[in-house]
């Protein structure tokens, strides 16, 4: 049945379409995927495999996080690298942050009074 569909479908498609996407666009496009389901089926198989799947974002958290645990750093703590990774992925909510206020606010939660 494929090898059919593919003898018949080569007629119907131009020869400046090449790639695999492209083909399955133009099949699409024409309405032929009802007629050529096994073929459409194949090459939607193919594309899936064909596809990339990490994401860069994830690769990007993991990247990071070995520069921050490093030999010198591999006795810090779970809590600490942590909070390291957090601030190294988001390094633009990190620098827009006024670190003035940041500390004018955590010496007010942490003031303790001394008596002498």
């Amino acid at each position: 049945m494929l090898d059919e569909e593919m003898k018949t479908l080569k007629a119907l498609i131009p020869n400046a379409v090449e790639k695999p996407l492209d083909i399955l666009l133009h099949v699409v496009a024409s309405n032929a995927a009802d007629d050529f389901p096994n073929f459409s089926t194949a090459l939607r198989i193919l594309l899936q495999y064909r596809m990339p799947v990490t994401v860069a974002s994830g690769e990007h958290s993991f990247s990071e996080l070995k520069l921050i645990k490093s030999y010198l750093r591999s006795s810090m703590g779970h809590g600490r690298l942590n909070n390291l990774a957090i601030l190294s992925v988001e390094n633009d909510v990190a620098h827009s942050l006024n670190y003035a206020d940041v500390i004018d606010l955590f010496a007010a939660v942490k003031c303790r009074k001394v008596s002498l």
